[in-house]
């Protein structure tokens, strides 16, 4: 990801990173992630200071849904692998 962030700069683009979103509990097991998506964003997370990127956290971190940000991610999601109507117009 940081060489895709270095070449997309390099050319004057903007760089926004997303967060995956959580998976729906109850979808399949025979489709469990490899690498849990909270770990995924949370590596996206740091990834973002460490380039000084703008992140779109579709994710919640640690659990918590404290955040208005990521309450409205979770709310607009079809909670599989995309964000519904309303998420995409957010």
């Amino acid at each position: 990801m940081t060489s895709y962030i270095d070449r997309a700069r390099a050319v004057g683009m903007e760089v926004l990173l997303v967060t995956p979103m959580q998976s729906n509990p109850y979808y399949d097991s025979v489709f469990i992630d490899w690498v849990p998506r909270s770990q995924i964003a949370a590596a996206i997370r740091t990834l973002a200071v460490q380039k000084n990127v703008r992140v779109a956290p579709m994710s919640i971190p640690n659990g918590s849904t404290s955040d208005a940000r990521h309450r409205a991610g979770v709310a607009t999601a079809n909670w599989f692998n995309h964000p519904g109507v309303s998420g995409h117009a957010l």
